[in-house]
């Protein structure tokens, strides 16, 4: 992370950045209960990103799910897929969800569940800045109790 980016967009092998950010939270300790899943579903095109940008978003999205899981055993599946003309990168939590009334909330700059210390409430808003730019979506779907899945929609061809 020390690395400089220098904000060129360039072919980008996606499944490379997820493969690689897994491997980047597997190493917190707070993940060491945490079992990891990684479905690649079909053929998944280079896609026009910034690299560390993208390694970024899905860093963000791993450890806020590690976190929902509270130091407990947990699962983070990831699944890769193209659909038409788009990729889909489904990140699933089996934490302890985001409640009904903090949804409208998330990715709001500086709003954060987390204790004072531990999060800035700066990650998801940054991750959504760096998605929109790649003319990308970022959706959310959340139970209580239940977990938590942040999907990233990334088109093959962005209209600029």
């Amino acid at each position: 992370f020390s690395r400089p980016s220098n904000y060129q967009l360039m072919p980008t092998n996606i499944v490379h950045n997820v493969n690689e950010a897994v491997e980047i939270v597997k190493m917190a300790k707070k993940a060491r209960l945490v079992k990891f899943a990684v479905d690649v579903r079909n053929d998944i095109p280079l896609l026009s990103l910034v690299p560390d940008q993208i390694s970024q978003v899905f860093i963000n999205i791993l450890l806020n799910g590690v976190d929902a899981m509270e130091g407990k055993e947990g699962k983070m599946d990831v699944v890769v897929e193209r659909e038409d003309d788009a990729v889909r990168i489904s990140i699933t939590d089996n934490g302890c969800g985001i409640a009904d009334d903090n949804m409208p909330k998330i990715g709001e700059p500086f709003f954060t569940t987390k204790p004072v210390g531990q999060g800035t409430g700066l990650g998801l808003w940054v991750s959504q800045g760096i998605i929109k730019s790649f003319h990308g979506d970022i959706r959310l779907k959340s139970r209580r109790g239940e977990g938590t899945t942040f999907t990233i929609i990334l088109p093959l061809h962005p209209k600029e």
